[in-house]
């Protein structure tokens, strides 16, 4: 066993004294501490909110067209629930959350200013990253009025930080879609189908300009499978015309390769007799038939 393995060993010994826990419920907890740290890296919640409530509104619609009362109700409670759940965890709300906590500390009878300045500085980083700087310079003003011990304006200057988040173009997105999903709820109770699928069109309209101001589809996107990289479409590719080629390497086996013409050889002796009406020219030597063959020479007595 490697030094390693016993320091492991050593320390799951030494939680186990101090927890009293068994072996097989401190690996539950560190798989559940995985979880956690997993979830918190994953995608914001108002673009898991936006996929979700894409998702109800499908089946809503689905069932408009059908005109299914009992399942579109179903998916307009479970729509309302994700809209009320987005409305309460925006950033604009939950800054105006922690501003309002912030007043309760400095409304007491003795104002209590390390808690408000700590719900100014929770707030704060909220809005770190994602709205105006305008709120950031807010909340910073308010936190110099408190260090200085100044609760009055600190305070005025902490409304005006609600009332800045109160204009947020994403609050204001999802009370409409939760004004939508009250006329919807009307419709559905009147059973009047064209003014349900009107009501849910609107609030589809409402989720696509959501989308674009949190940019829903680049977040979706970074989770989604990678595609195949050039590499493996390359290689894939290059299988099938390997394959092409086998194929017609194959083929060309089984096709006899064409015969080479033949060259010209030395014309023949005799030219063949041509068939039809075209004559074939005599032969240049052959005798006429008027002519004898001349007699020999006599021969001198001795």
């Amino acid at each position: 066993m490697s030094q390693e393995q016993v320091a492991v060993l050593e320390d799951i010994k030494r939680i186990q004294s101090q927890t009293g826990q068994s072996l097989e419920a401190l690996a539950q907890g560190f798989q559940a501490a995985e979880q956690r740290a997993l979830a918190e890296q994953g995608l914001p919640g108002i673009v898991e909110d936006i996929a979700a409530a894409n998702a109800v509104l499908a089946d809503a619609t689905a069932a408009a067209q059908v005109e299914k009362d009992t399942d579109a109700a179903a998916a307009l409670a479970r729509l309302r629930g994700i809209a009320d759940s987005m409305i309460a965890e925006l950033p604009a709300r939950l800054v105006a959350r922690h501003c309002e906590r912030a007043l309760v500390y400095l409304h007491l009878d003795t104002p209590k200013i390390t808690e408000a300045s700590a719900e100014l500085t929770t707030a704060y980083d909220i809005v770190r990253v994602d709205d105006p700087a305008v709120v950031q310079e807010l909340l910073n003003q308010a936190k110099s009025h408190l260090a200085r011990g100044d609760t009055v304006n600190a305070a005025r200057v902490i409304e005006g930080t609600i009332a800045k988040a109160a204009g947020d173009r994403g609050t204001a997105m999802l009370m409409q879609m939760a004004a939508g999903l009250d006329g919807a709820d009307a419709a559905l109770q009147r059973r009047a189908w064209p003014v349900l699928k009107a009501e849910l069109a609107e609030i589809d309209r409402v989720l696509d300009a959501l989308s674009g101001k949190v940019h829903f589809s680049e977040s979706m996107a970074g989770i989604q499978p990678p595609p195949a990289p050039a590499a493996d479409a390359a290689g894939t590719t290059t299988d099938a015309g390997e394959t092409t080629e086998a194929a017609g390497a194959g083929a060309a086996a089984a096709t006899p390769a064409p015969t080479a013409p033949a060259q010209p050889g030395p014309a023949p002796a005799t030219a063949p007799v041509a068939t039809g009406d075209v004559a074939a020219p005599a032969p240049a030597t052959a005798p006429r038939a008027t002519e004898a063959p001349a007699p020999p020479a006599p021969v001198a007595p001795q």
